[in-house]
């Protein structure tokens, strides 16, 4: 999923620009941000920071997918060797004590501590399928949720080193992404179609049934895919559907309001995967463009557009998750951008380029503003 034929042929091809002297030059950019430190590491996509931990998926021509990194100590805590980890990427959800990691089109999941060793692998009831959904497993309390395409499953966590099935659902589609709010209402999406026209449902967590269903689709775009990104703020479910961002009443499926189409300037619509709310504001990246958006979680409005195209040789595209510090949102294309929050205004630009940081999660820890890509490098916040 994270490396394409396209993104090999845009590496290929800015490589060859940049040894032409052909691209703009970011050396004339007036604030740049340095590396406070690094690891040498290379890393992708996805990552999840738990307890002073950060998991993520390391070097996909080894065996050791799964790597663990002591922030607090700046090194490598441990790496996993399990075989079932090759050919596909890794997500992970995590408690105090495990972890719970997935490699897609997984015949299972497998159980760490967080010291490292492999407890268990548990297997699903029903093989994958393709097509195989990228949904990102999710613990609440002493309960997982985890996916394998058309299957979701819960499983009990109240032994977490030997869970239990609660229950299984199927649908003739994919799972594409799950949410629960702070009182365990469960909210999932699901892979579409023309003829489908109930992406979006909460569940029952006691049985998986449902209890609403509502559409995502709208006159402002002609299309209805899934919501790849969902997320839960006070009484609302926040649904990154293709090319908007839409508000439901999570206690009524009711739909509050479809924001414009998030359409950067000659990329066309694109889909995002992830989002960070933040001071009343969703802040997307979606995958494969230029732009980041800022959609004001009141009513949908666009507040600001920023596209990378504004400096010529650091526009690669987006796809990963931004953070919000301080009034700053961090997003990296290969570089890390600091944006204003308020305005969207560049207030800085990495001095370092990592064309395998391009859709990755940036994360904060300890006051410091961290991607990982060729490295796992740790930067400054500028506020």
């Amino acid at each position: 999923m994270r490396f394409s034929l396209n993104l090999a042929i845009l590496v290929f091809f800015s490589s060859v620009l940049t040894s032409c002297n052909l691209l703009g030059s970011t050396s004339s950019f007036p604030n740049r941000t340095p590396v406070a430190w690094s690891i040498s590491l290379e890393g992708y996509g996805e990552v999840e920071q738990s307890g002073g931990l950060l998991l993520g998926m390391a070097d996909r021509t080894t065996e050791d997918r799964l790597v663990a990194v002591d922030l607090s100590g700046k090194e490598i805590a441990w790496k996993s060797d399990a075989v079932g980890f090759q050919g596909g990427d890794l997500v992970t959800a995590s408690t105090e004590q495990y972890v719970y990691a997935q490699v897609i089109q997984a015949e299972g999941f497998y159980i760490y501590t967080k010291s490292g060793d492999l407890v268990q692998q548990v297997v699903f009831p029903d093989p994958y399928e393709s097509n195989v959904s990228t949904m990102h497993p999710v613990v609440y309390d002493d309960r997982l949720y985890i996916s394998n395409g058309r299957h979701l499953h819960a499983y009990d966590l109240t032994k977490p080193a030997s869970p239990s099935l609660v229950w299984k659902i199927s649908y003739n589609y994919n799972f594409k992404a799950v949410a629960v709010d702070e009182m365990g209402n469960l909210f999932v999406s699901m892979a579409t179609t023309k003829d489908l026209d109930v992406a979006l449902k909460r569940l029952d967590p006691a049985d998986g049934s449902v209890i609403w269903q509502a559409s995502t689709r709208t006159d402002k775009v002609n299309e209805q895919l899934a919501a790849y990104a969902l997320e839960v703020e006070g009484e609302k479910l926040f649904a990154a559907a293709l090319g908007t961002l839409q508000a439901f009443n999570k206690e009524t499926g009711e739909r509050l309001w479809v924001s414009d189409p998030l359409i950067c300037t000659s990329d066309g619509i694109q889909v995002a995967s992830a989002m960070e709310l933040a001071q009343d504001t969703a802040y997307l990246a979606p995958r494969g463009g230029s732009c980041v958006f800022a959609v004001d979680l009141a009513n949908g409005s666009m507040l600001w557009m920023h596209n990378a195209k504004v400096v010529p040789s650091a526009w690669f595209s987006y796809g990963g998750k931004p953070k919000y510090y301080n009034g700053v949102v961090y997003v990296a294309n290969s570089y890390l951008w600091a944006l204003d929050a308020k305005t969207g205004e560049v207030l800085s630009l990495s001095n370092i380029q990592d064309r395998l940081a391009q859709f990755t999660y940036v994360e904060e820890y300890g006051g410091e503003i961290l991607v990982w890509g060729e490295k796992l490098r740790a930067y400054k916040p500028i506020r």
